[in-house]
């Protein structure tokens, strides 16, 4: 098949994540830009040929190798200053380049590469720190949003001006107890409603977000499994009544495994 006389053929072998090394190399010598794409993409490819094709004049085809989980930082590293921004957006979401790459990434002029270096994983905390004073709020949403992201930015993002931002730290399942913390004062409701639903937010937050105004805020209180039993009881009586009868299973449940 990876020798048939249609394209479309030879592509889904070069896309197949079964297909042997040997195969993959030889398709990768294809003619056709459909099938260098699919091989550049498979993780089955090897890294030299994926150093091959980083060289490819199709922006297409590099934007293939510098999205693929499995390539060398090396390769990751040259196509970082490639004069596509698809191509260097595609390497600075990738969780292989190395630390050298993506703080070079997070100084480029277009805005999505540094929002993917910010989401980054493997972005060092160094980095992350710079990009957390941005000026762009959605850089430092993604920052927020970052588990990577060390305690001590958080704790200065969950204080972020823009709720976009506190809300990424809200969302983060790394931020502490004590970060949740600073949202007891929360007015977003957005941002409130992602507080309750966190599982790492304190009772003493969630006893004072049983009593928002939101009913989609106090119904996430009830599901929190850090919501105190007296808390459970107060919201047992609360006006909405589908509020109620939950909040009525969830201290049944609990009395059940006391």
């Amino acid at each position: 098949l990876s020798e048939d006389i249609e394209p479309i053929v030879r592509r889904a072998v070069a896309r197949n994540p079964n297909a042997p090394k040997n195969i993959l190399e030889k398709l990768s010598k294809d003619k056709d830009d459909g099938v260098l794409i699919g091989v550049a993409e498979n993780k089955n490819t090897p890294l030299e040929v994926l150093e091959r094709l980083s060289a490819s004049e199709s922006e297409e085809v590099r934007r293939a190798v510098a999205k693929n989980e499995n390539c060398a930082p090396t390769t990751l590293d040259k196509l970082s200053t490639d004069r596509s921004v698809l191509v260097r957006r595609a390497v600075a979401g990738n969780k292989n380049a190395s630390g050298n790459t993506l703080s070079r990434l997070s100084m480029d002029g277009d805005l999505i590469v540094k929002l993917e270096v910010a989401g980054n994983t493997s972005t060092p905390w160094a980095v992350l720190i710079n990009l957390s004073n941005e000026k762009e709020a959605s850089i430092r949403a993604a920052v927020a949003g970052n588990t990577a992201t060390l305690n001590a930015t958080l704790d200065k993002l969950a204080m972020d001006g823009d709720p976009s931002v506190r809300l990424a730290v809200a969302r983060n399942r790394i931020t502490r107890t004590e970060t949740l913390e600073k949202f007891a004062n929360e007015q977003d409701p957005i941002v409130k409603l992602a507080v309750a639903q966190n599982i790492n937010t304190p009772p003493s937050v969630l006893a004072v977000l049983a009593g928002d105004s939101d009913p989609a805020v106090r119904l996430a209180v009830v599901y929190n499994r850090n919501t105190p039993i007296k808390v459970l009881q107060m919201l047992s009586n609360d006006k909405n009544r589908m509020i109620s009868e939950l909040a009525k299973e969830r201290l049944l449940l609990r009395n059940a495994v006391r």
